[in-house]
């Protein structure tokens, strides 16, 4: 079947070849200007029906990966159209590096369907999701007097990125608390035994296997799903609390204190989880002036992937002033689970003071507070010559952080981390010898 573009070219092609022969042999004026006229509308006309069609699809809609880890994305590729060149920008991000093949493809389109399967590489350099909504293509037709036509083809995937979370085996580490609560005292921290306490409604982070059926029969008209409640064995709870303003956000957008203590915060509650320690996190907010309790204590076998699609979706803030002070839910839950508590930032000459307000603050009603002092390779890189023959951590901590570090280290525990010199699982191993497990 002959497309009507191509109908179209013949018949124009055949009407100026007749003028063409009859201006040659008459050597009439007229005539070759009629030549010229048709030549003109044979250039710059563009049948009805010819615009170009885009259809792209993916082979999933949904991409998991992990920071650093190297994927494919696949796509077929359908053009319709009159002849000319397709210029295709298939989707990109600044947080992400093409490793092999390209998102941006040239494809020449003769007049009939074209097809393509279109392949290539990548890996995110930062956490988070990435909605890739559409391909952006350009076209180009042979005929070059004719408007280019661009716009955009929807596709819908989405690239959710992980933190990198380093799983270790403990040695030498007794994850059991060296003095067990007495059973007198009601908690809820740790696994719990067979002793029955209550019955209580039921709470995100609950195991299913403590539902009363019964009881929530009872309460079936009020929608209600009761559990039982036991007391605790004493095992211990840990609670994250991690700095996420200004000061941990400095340097690359994928290499700065917040991104190494998420990895950091999501590696130790692996650990701790493991063990059927409880781990809740909270966040210092600046936009809620304050902590925020973001992830409440558990032990249940999700909490973890919780813990992952949390620090997936929710990129952190940055902001100038951040308030360290605690807010009720995070007071509540802190008084009564009496967990240690570790505080990931980046210390400095402008944060410190209220770092150690917030230890001092912690203090009476937590079983210990662990700072944790995250040092950047920028920050080092930056104070390496003042002693030679010393290395950046060296020469961080005996110069540039001594006396900040002797007045947080007055209230609590501390721990300077260098993550460009010492591995996730190594820090992990000193936290928990910190905490004395």
């Amino acid at each position: 079947m002959i497309k009507e573009w191509a109908r179209t070219l013949l018949v124009s092609v055949f009407i100026v070849g007749v003028i063409a022969v009859t201006a040659f042999l008459s050597s009439s004026f007229a005539l070759l200007i009629a030549v010229i006229f048709p030549m003109i509308l044979l250039i710059t006309l563009r049948p009805e029906g010819s615009n170009p069609s885009v259809s792209v699809t993916c082979d999933t809609e949904l991409i998991r990966t992990e920071v650093r880890k190297e994927f494919d994305i696949n796509f077929n590729l359908d053009l319709r159209g009159p002849p000319g060149i397709f210029v295709l920008e298939f989707p990109y991000s600044s947080h992400c590096s093409v490793t092999t093949g390209s998102n941006v493809h040239v494809v020449f389109c003769n007049g009939s369907e074209t097809h393509r399967k279109v392949t290539y590489g990548v890996y995110f350099l930062r956490r988070g999701t990435y909605p890739f909504a559409s391909v952006r293509y350009k076209f180009y037709p042979v005929s070059g007097s004719v408007k280019i036509l661009e716009g955009d083809v929807p596709i819908g995937l989405t690239v959710e990125v992980a933190p990198i979370v380093r799983t270790m085996q403990v040695r030498l580490v007794n994850l059991r608390t060296e003095k067990a609560l007495p059973r007198s005292i009601r908690s809820v921290i740790g696994p719990a035994s067979d002793e029955f306490e209550s019955i209580r409604q039921y709470q995100p982070g609950d195991p299913y296997r403590n539902i009363n059926w019964k009881a929530t029969a009872r309460s079936a008209s009020a929608g209600n799903i009761m559990v039982n409640r036991y007391y605790s064995e004493g095992y211990e709870s840990t609670m994250v609390l991690m700095d996420a303003g200004f000061f941990v956000q400095q340097g690359s957008s994928d290499e700065n204190a917040f991104e190494y203590s998420v990895s950091y915060a999501l590696s130790l509650s692996k650990v701790l989880l493991d063990y059927n320690q409880e781990v809740g996190i909270s966040l210092a907010n600046p936009t809620s002036r304050g902590t925020q309790y973001v992830l409440p204590f558990s032990t249940d076998p999700l909490q973890f992937a919780r813990q992952l699609r949390f620090f997936t979706s929710s990129m952190g803030e940055q902001w100038h002033q951040v308030d360290y002070g605690l807010d009720h839910d995070a007071i509540v839950a802190i008084k009564k689970h009496y967990p240690y508590v570790i505080v990931t930032t980046s210390l400095s000459r402008l944060n410190y003071a209220k770092v150690v307000a917030l230890e001092r603050s912690l203090s009476p009603i937590s079983k210990k507070v662990i700072v944790v002092d995250i040092l950047t390779f920028g920050l080092a890189a930056r104070v390496a010559g003042l002693r030679p023959g010393r290395t950046y951590m060296e020469n961080i901590v005996l110069e540039s952080k001594k006396t900040i570090h002797t007045r947080v280290a007055a209230y609590g525990r501390l721990i300077v981390w260098e993550p460009v010199s010492e591995s996730i699982g190594d820090i992990v191993y000193r936290t928990l010898r910190e905490m004395r497990m």
